[in-house]
């Protein structure tokens, strides 16, 4: 039996949706993986230990914490990990992201990244129109994302922080306020889209509370997957889209990939079984080697 790691903040987020369902899923699937809290890890020259116990070598790691050298440590110990280290480390950051993306056939915001210098705010206003969207580069949940509508708005935002913290400055689509559109993709192929609505926000993050349902999944949608994984070469991704100026399916503007998505969402709004799709995938992995 292939044995793998799952890797979270904490051993006991087990419970949480995304986590219990690929547990779940793969304990149908003949895989044995077992829950490690990065949090609760120690590294030590004898090795990596887990709420006192050392952990031993596995096949794989399937990861849901971003950073760390504890969750280096622990992922470390697999052959094989989903993300790939070489896709996980690098976009978790969005500016990569788009940076990676230019020139791909892929529409992006405009974007400056800065580390907030406050004399240069006429400029980026002048380039990005007003208002603006704020994003720190590792950022999720909605969490370090601001609407920037003026300069009292951005001298606020960095009061809040590190003078040295990077920022990402991106130009508002106003035809996609408060929506977007959410695909969950296994390698170039897309398993299910949803649309994500806030009536009271300009994110739509269902952790913030956004409604969401399932939508067809169109040529265009299939498209920027694809290019997305020649680029990055993601094993699965949430692909973030905005909607652009026709508003509709074949008009979407990049807006990031999340290469450790939860799938509850997109699970409840399409009907898709996102966790067996990828745990099939690695189990498939390990009959074709």
């Amino acid at each position: 039996m292939r044995q793998g790691y799952l890797i979270e903040k904490y051993n006991h987020m087990a419970s949480a949706y995304t986590c219990r369902r690929l547990l779940e899923e793969a304990k149908k699937l003949g895989l044995e993986l077992r829950m490690v809290g990065a949090q609760d890890c120690t590294v030590k020259s004898e090795g990596v230990f887990c709420a006192g116990e050392k952990l031993e070598h596995r096949d794989f790691a399937i990861l849901r914490y971003k950073t760390g050298k504890a969750m280096e440590a622990v992922r470390g110990l697999c052959d094989f990990s989903y993300n790939s280290p070489a896709c996980f480390d690098r976009y978790v950051n969005k500016f990569y992201q788009l940076q990676d993306l230019q020139g791909h056939g892929i529409p992006l915001p405009k974007y400056v990244l800065t580390y907030g210098n406050e004399s240069l705010f006429d400029g980026f206003a002048e380039e990005l129109g007003l208002p603006f969207v704020m994003k720190g580069l590792a950022s999720s949940m909605g969490r370090e994302i601001f609407l920037i509508k003026d300069l009292e708005d951005y001298r606020q935002v960095l009061a809040q922080y590190p003078a040295d913290k990077e920022w990402l400055l991106e130009e508002f689509i106003a035809t996609s306020k408060g929506r977007d559109l959410r695909l969950y993709a296994l390698r170039g192929e897309v398993i299910g889209a949803m649309i994500r609505s806030s009536a009271d926000d300009f994110r739509s993050n269902v952790a913030l509370g956004a409604k969401v349902s399932g939508v067809p999944i169109s040529p265009e949608m299939r498209r920027i997957a694809k290019e997305l994984f020649v680029v990055t070469g993601y094993d699965y991704a949430g692909i973030d889209l905005l909607f652009g100026k026709d508003d509709s399916m074949e008009d979407l503007i990049f807006c990031e990939m999340n290469v450790m998505a939860g799938i509850q969402g997109m699970e409840e709004a399409t009907g898709v079984n996102v966790a067996g799709a990828i745990i099939g995938m690695i189990r498939d992995d390990f009959r074709d080697a």
